[in-house]
């Protein structure tokens, strides 16, 4: 009885191995026929890159981890993927890349500041957002970013690819804050985007929606703050 007991264990553990690696064959093999890369070949272009952006980089140079954000929605509407890249090295703590067609854009290397520091994105999917607020369907990669030490800075930014193919940003200082972030974005539908204001008590609500116009043949963020919205957090916001 215990023999019998002991095969039957055995091949229910056999079937499970084997249906894991079918699933996990599977995948790889959806996406390779999706036209997509896996996180080892995500990680070797985003290396290369590194290499690439700094020359002097230590030879020994290498990720601590790759994370995947790409949704079925942002593969549907820009054809890339998405990948965090973290590190403990300084400027690489947690990089954001678009790669299509091997091809990797940085999704943060176009907003620098005086002092040279880079935004650093929140290493949250929740933050990246598809958004067409311009109504041209031509979607836009929108987020808030931030970078500092006590003092704040959080940016809006968005990226949408080019009539030449390529990642064109969109970046707006929207408020320097002290402690923790304040501000947050949410969305509705693809054109309906809103800030939102996250208090003291841990309560968030909306103060303003946020739109893309043209001027002047450039494409500008306004945001439109609430007449309700309380002064002390208007004072805030850098519009």
């Amino acid at each position: 009885m215990r023999n019998t007991i002991f095969i039957a264990l055995i091949s229910i553990i056999f079937f499970i191995s084997c249906d894991k690696e079918d699933s996990d064959i599977s995948k790889k093999e959806d996406n390779k026929a999706k036209g997509r890369i896996t996180i080892e070949k995500a990680d070797s272009l985003i290396t290369d890159w590194v290499f690439g952006y700094r020359p002097g980089m230590n030879p020994s140079f290498a990720f601590d981890s790759i994370v995947e954000y790409t949704t079925d929605d942002i593969y549907s509407k820009f054809s890339g993927q998405i990948f965090s890249a973290r590190s403990e090295v300084p400027g690489m703590t947690n990089r954001w890349f678009f790669i299509k067609n091997d091809t990797v854009y940085d999704l943060h290397g176009y907003h620098y500041y005086e002092d040279g520091t880079l935004l650093e994105q929140r290493a949250d999917s929740e933050n990246l957002l598809i958004t067409d607020l311009d109504n041209d369907s031509n979607y836009e990669l929108t987020y808030i970013g931030n970078w500092g030490s006590g003092c704040m800075r959080q940016t809006l930014n968005s990226f949408y690819l080019s009539d030449e193919n390529s990642f064109t940003a969109i970046c707006k200082d929207i408020a320097i804050v002290i402690g923790p972030y304040d501000f947050y974005i949410r969305l509705e539908g693809y054109q309906n985007l809103y800030l939102q204001y996250y208090d003291d008590n841990y309560d968030v609500f909306d103060i303003g929606t946020i739109k893309i116009v043209e001027q002047d043949g450039e494409k500008k963020f306004v945001i439109e703050l609430y007449d309700d919205c309380p002064q002390e957090i208007k004072d805030k916001v850098l519009i």
